[in-house]
Formats: C-alpha cells, structure tokens, sequence
C-alpha cells in the first residue's frame, strides 16, 4: 500500500521521531514526517540525525546548524565541528557539544539550549559529571573545578 504519494532522489528510512531525510530536489535534503510532509523551510546540501530529536543541517561550505524534528531552526548556520557523539547526557540530563574556530560550545538541551560554557578546545563529558577540556575541568554548570 502506497503511504507517500511524493516521489524522492533518495530517501533514508524513518527514525525515532517518525522522520525521514530525503532528497527531493537536485540541490539538497528535506526532513519530512511519516505522511510525507516537508518540515524543513529550507533546502540543505546534507542533513544528518545527531540523535534525541535533533538535526544537524548543513550549506554548502560545509557549515552547520542545528534543527529539531519539527524542522525549527534550533541553533544557526555557523558550527563546523560536529563531535562524534554531539548528545551527552548525566543524571538524566542532557547537553550538546558543538565546535567553531577551534571553540567548543556546551548547550544545556533540557533548558531551551541555553550556552553553559564555551572554552578553547575539544569539550568531552567525563562520566563522573564533569566536562574536560584538555587538563582542565568543569562543573556541569561550567564554573571551572581548581
């Protein structure tokens, strides 16, 4: 039984949230739900699930921004480091760490991406509660730990 009437380039299956990334034109990707509805307002060069609800969306040097699975822009086009694992979560909370111009940026996702902390360097969550940055660490809240 057909469930999409739309027809598309390339289509990946659909994830947690009911949504698919799909290539319906030459230049680029759209987020849609499981009734084929475009979400995304824009059309980008790459999109990619970074996990929990949310999509990293790219232009096409390479830059990227952040949207939720609704397809609301959630952070700007501006990051180009994207960690492997950008979702981190301790005791049920959870936060995410981008990069740009060799600055990692710590957002807290459970209050409205709110920045914590930005430092020079890679920012990596330490499993005893604790964000790294070189040999330097920070409290969750980003107050530096001496």
């Amino acid at each position: 039984k057909k469930v999409i009437d739309k027809t598309f380039l390339a289509a990946e299956p659909f994830d947690a949230n009911g949504r698919a990334i799909v290539k319906s034109k030459e230049e680029g990707y759209s987020l849609i739900d499981e009734t084929g509805k475009v979400l995304t307002k824009d059309v980008y060069n790459q999109i990619k699930y970074i996990g929990s609800s949310y999509y990293a969306v790219y232009n096409e040097s390479g830059t990227f921004g952040i949207i939720d699975s609704t397809g609301e822009k959630i952070l700007p086009i501006e990051y180009i480091d994207l960690p492997k694992k950008p979702i981190v979560s301790y005791d049920e909370h959870n936060y995410l760490i981008l990069g740009k111009n060799g600055r990692s940026y710590v957002y807290d996702i459970d209050d409205e991406m709110k920045e914590i902390f930005s430092k020079e360097g890679q920012v990596t969550l330490n499993s005893k509660g604790y964000f790294e940055v070189g040999h330097d660490y920070y409290r969750i809240d980003g107050e530096a730990i001496k």
